[in-house]
């Protein structure tokens, strides 16, 4: 992307491998999947069958389809 970084200071390179570390077992613990087709969708909103992915889409859809948007 051809992109330089610059932290001003505030991050060191040898942070890298322990990042790496931290954030490769967060993935892990996470434990992450696909979203269905349905979640993705985002249709409506059930707070007690429906999960984040569902809140978020929904969410969304709602504010494109907002008239102040």
């Amino acid at each position: 992307m051809g992109i330089i970084e610059d932290y001003h200071g505030f991050y060191d390179q040898s942070f890298g491998p322990a990042v790496t570390r931290t954030l490769d077992g967060m993935l892990v613990t996470a434990n992450l999947r696909r979203c269905s087709a349905e979640e993705a969708r985002g249709e409506g909103w059930d707070g007690k069958a429906d999960g984040l992915v569902s809140l978020l889409n929904h969410a969304w859809n709602v504010y494109r389809t907002s008239q102040d948007a």
